[in-house]
């Protein structure tokens, strides 16, 4: 995971607009080389199965991009009531997919921070300051606390970004190009509700529950010589 990216704090002038966009920009570019290969080589030894099949475990929310991958690899959509196992390295894939997504975030000292600075110069405060508060709503307005401890650590450090050494410094543009459909990928690799936890529920009641979670680590199967609760 030390390949995604990181997040790297950088103090006004130390850096000047191309270096600081180039700093941003690298890990995240160097970490979804090794993420992709990783979730088709992951697919590869998957399985799709019907949730019929399980009796509880983790689900972990289903991006767009692994969609499509599964998609792609199996041949077919996925039914609302079929699951997808994962493997280990698909299990990696899909890590991998989520923290650089969560890097990419247009925010303060993140690597998209970073990208966003470089691009807009900065105006990209206003865009972090929004994006921030709109996280904040969004948990408050759905109830969902998925990343709550990310938001806040956020909220602490500011959503400003220091200012470079040079922010005259030209781009190019190769590098905006680069940099917008960098930033692009959070649409496709950003899950809101990234993990649940399923209990051992009865297929009736599975079958309702969360349709865009698809993609499922069962960590507990149920045992062989489970004790029967129903008679009491």
């Amino acid at each position: 995971l030390g390949t995604m990216g990181a997040v790297i704090v950088q103090a006004s002038g130390h850096a000047d607009r191309k270096q600081m966009f180039d700093i941003g920009i690298t890990g995240p570019l160097a970490g979804l080389v090794l993420t992709i290969p990783f979730m088709i080589l992951g697919l590869h030894d998957s399985q799709i199965k019907s949730l019929e099949e399980f009796g509880g475990g983790m689900s972990f929310g289903n991006p767009p991009l692994l969609q499509w991958l599964a998609e792609w690899h199996f041949g077919r959509p996925l039914l609302p009531t079929e699951d997808v196992v994962l493997t280990p390295f698909l299990h990696a894939g899909w890590v991998g997919i989520l923290v650089t997504a969560l890097n990419l975030m247009p925010i303060g000292q993140l690597d998209g921070g970073h990208i966003l600075y470089g691009l807009i110069g900065r105006k990209a405060h206003r865009v972090a300051v929004i994006l921030l508060w709109t996280a904040v709503f969004w948990m408050f307005f759905t109830g969902n606390w998925s990343y709550s401890a990310i938001v806040f650590l956020l909220l602490v450090t500011g959503a400003r970004h220091p200012p470079t050494r040079d922010d005259s410094v030209p781009l190019g543009g190769f590098r905006v190009l680069l940099g917008w459909l960098t930033l692009a990928f959070v649409v496709i690799g950003f899950t809101p509700n990234p993990i649940s936890i399923d209990d051992r529920l009865p297929p009736q009641v599975q079958l309702t529950a969360k349709p865009e979670t698809v993609f499922v680590w069962r960590f507990s199967e149920k045992p062989e010589h489970a004790p029967d609760r129903s008679a009491k």
